[in-house]
């Protein structure tokens, strides 16, 4: 199973599009996304923790003591995210999950980078659906794809985590955790899985519009009204991120400005149907509606599968239900 970790700081509103956005795309149950968030004075999480209100909500005291405590409890594998980032696309996230089981030089999966990203380097495709490359002989002319951690939008199996995280008590910030481990990693190539992996096409973009730090400076859009208390009122008088507008966007940077930034009514709800998208998409051809059925249809059954899991969990006991986990292994692995 997989956890969903989120850190969050004075943007509710573009937090409930990440999270909307996320369950939406790939069936994820509240129950396993935790949000680790910083509020204000002026900024508070009220309105969006009665939103998603399954959801572990962690309101941050010490982030070095918080993160670890909620990698600590999460599943075997961890999807981070930021709430800058809204997802634009359908995924499986047991797609992921095998990926890292049966490939154990594979060091994380990306679900911000994709095909059309820009600097591409030579990548293999694989059964032309996903993307495997070597991260470590990438050189600075193809940024994004030689970073082999980041925190808005991979996957990494909860054993790398720890490695990294226990007894780093100088990561105080999300962006520290990011540019520490990642210098790290960076210096010392030759001790890491040297490949990452991606679905062909990118499944979430990050939203340039404002900044919630000043230790690392770095650039956004701000050619639209976005500030953070202007959107913290106009989340609390209504609005949302308007995300359904750029499914299957063809952006080709990992980083989008203002032209992926409007808002619409927080009332307002994503197409029931996923062959409602052909009208918000640029690829309008059958075989684009034909996956996204599929992959619909797979995430509904995989929805009844966990909770079916559930049940059986709650029913067995604990002594059989270990005793049953290498099966149950094996046959996710086939």
């Amino acid at each position: 199973m997989l956890s969903v970790i989120c850190f969050s700081k004075e943007r509710p509103l573009q937090l409930h599009a990440y999270l909307e956005s996320l369950i939406y795309y790939s069936g994820i149950k509240q129950e396993f996304i935790n949000v680790l968030y910083v509020e204000s004075e002026d900024i508070k999480y009220e309105s969006v923790i009665n939103q998603f209100s399954d959801i572990r909500w962690v309101k941050e005291k010490d982030f070095y003591l918080d993160l670890l405590n909620i990698v600590n409890k999460s599943e075997n594998f961890i999807l981070f995210g930021c709430d800058d980032v809204f997802f634009k696309d359908f995924f499986d996230v047991n797609d992921c999950i095998r990926q890292l089981t049966l490939n154990n030089n594979l060091f994380g999966f990306s679900l911000r980078l994709g095909h059309g990203i820009n600097y591409l380097p030579k990548v293999n495709i694989i059964d032309n659906k996903y993307l495997l490359w070597d991260w470590q002989h990438i050189n600075n002319e193809h940024i994004h794809w030689n970073y082999p951690w980041d925190v808005s939008g991979s996957i990494y199996k909860k054993s790398t985590v720890l490695i990294y995280l226990t007894g780093k008590k100088e990561i105080i910030n999300p962006n520290r955790f990011e540019s520490f481990l990642a210098s790290s990693i960076s210096k010392e190539k030759s001790s890491y899985a040297s490949m990452l992996s991606s679905f062909k096409n990118s499944k979430c973009l990050t939203l340039t519009i404002n900044r919630v730090q000043d230790e690392f400076p770095n650039d956004f859009d701000s050619s639209q009204q976005s500030d953070l208390i202007f959107l913290h009122q106009k989340y609390e008088s209504g609005h949302k991120l308007d995300w359904y507008k750029f499914i299957k966007s063809n952006n080709n940077d990992i980083h989008v400005g203002a032209e992926y930034f409007s808002l619409i009514d927080k009332n307002s709800t994503p197409p029931e149907s996923v062959l409602t998208i052909k009208n918000y998409a640029d690829d309008k051809n059958s075989s684009y509606i034909e996956d996204n059925i599929i992959i619909s249809l797979k995430i509904y059954v995989w929805r009844f599968i966990i909770f079916i899991k559930e049940i059986v969990r709650n029913l067995l006991p604990r002594k059989l239900l270990k005793s049953l986990r290498p099966f149950v292994k094996y046959i996710q692995l086939k």
